[in-house]
């Protein structure tokens, strides 16, 4: 019988914990939004993803070596383009997503240099 109450009460526990980790993915998933994501030119980093969060736009790159940028951009739009740039001066390039949604990076003197369309 104890055997029994202990099979139960793991499969209880095993069912909340599968519960609490859905509702912790789930308010995770509502707290920003993907705009989108991009194979970056820089062959030392795996991927690019930009996502709004609070109001924000931010971008976040993973590295190779598993290292982790966050950045906020400052993002200026048209009806074409969506222009966006380091909020705090880290590189001087800036980022543009087209209307098909191609991320292309220009250099400071407005070149572009590299393009990726979305994953």
């Amino acid at each position: 019988m104890s055997r029994y109450l202990l099979l139960v009460f793991v499969i209880f526990l095993t069912s909340c914990g599968q519960q609490l980790k859905d509702k912790a993915h789930a308010l995770h998933s509502a707290d920003s939004t993907a705009v989108g994501q991009w194979t970056p030119p820089d062959e030392n980093i795996k991927d690019l993803t930009i996502y709004k969060k609070g109001g924000k736009v931010f971008l976040h790159e993973n590295f190779k070596d598993n290292s982790v940028l966050n950045e906020e951009m400052v993002v200026e739009s048209t009806t074409n383009v969506i222009t966006l740039k380091y909020k705090e001066i880290i590189a001087d390039q800036y980022m543009v997503i087209d209307k098909d949604g191609s991320l292309k990076w220009f250099t400071p003197d407005g070149r572009e240099y590299a393009k990726s369309k979305p994953k």
